[in-house]
């Protein structure tokens, strides 16, 4: 939830129009973000939170990578160069939420 919110709120910032574009950043954020929680939650449990760290950036990069290309391809009533731009900056933002919320977990853990 917490990256919908923030990859949302990037979106308005951009003034792309979304009635046409919510789907779409809906459903790429739910596979991207749920194979990287997936991916994550499966780490920590068996490597421990040193090892979920090392995963983080490379999974990162690839959700990057993936949404840039899907925004670029399928986003409407905007140029590819703002997609990408959106996918990169939005993905920034959120990554950098992800970074802090595994400090704190390492913290609390």
């Amino acid at each position: 939830l917490p990256t919908l919110l923030i990859e949302f709120f990037v979106f308005l910032l951009f003034r792309i129009p979304w009635k046409r574009n919510l789907p779409l950043i809906l459903v790429t954020n739910l596979v991207t973000q749920g194979a990287l929680m997936a991916l994550m939650t499966f780490r920590m449990t068996t490597g421990g939170i040193l090892d979920a760290y090392f995963l983080f950036v490379p999974l990162e990069i690839v959700i990057f990578l993936a949404e840039a290309t899907v925004y670029a391809v399928a986003m409407r009533e905007t140029t590819r160069r703002r997609a990408v731009l959106y996918g990169l900056l939005a993905n920034a933002a959120s990554m950098g939420a992800g970074l802090l919320l595994l400090k704190l977990a390492s913290r609390i853990g």
